[in-house]
């Protein structure tokens, strides 16, 4: 039995402001990405980029990520980043956890074991 807090979006926080249709990705659409480095593997390309969030675009990330995809652990929200091309400074799991306690602490998520 793993001891990691299991987190979960509580809905109906935000009203109008926010979207329950949105795509995590599209949770940055008004900022401006730098563009993808190109790099060649043989017969393959593959796109090499990864977007650092700062703090508040952490926490709307993992509030957007949690309303979409239900409760999960912290591990997997840093598996998620990651699948996203998402990067965070520092290290990742104390990152999100200081953002999601930040984000329970205004009542957008809970944790289901406290």
């Amino acid at each position: 039995m793993s001891l990691a807090p299991i987190l979960s979006f509580r809905g109906g926080q935000f009203g109008k402001s926010f979207p329950h249709s949105t795509r995590l990705a599209d949770c940055l659409v008004d900022k401006v990405l730098p563009k993808p480095a190109l790099v060649s593997r043989g017969r393959q390309s593959q796109i090499m980029t990864k977007r650092t969030l700062n703090v508040v675009e952490l926490r709307y990330v993992l509030t957007f990520y949690l309303a979409q995809h239900g409760r999960t652990t912290v591990g997997n929200l840093v598996e998620a980043l990651d699948y996203y091309n998402f990067a965070v400074q520092g290290r990742a799991s104390k990152s999100v956890s200081d953002a999601l306690r930040w984000e329970a602490a205004l009542g957008r998520v809970r944790s289901l074991l406290a």
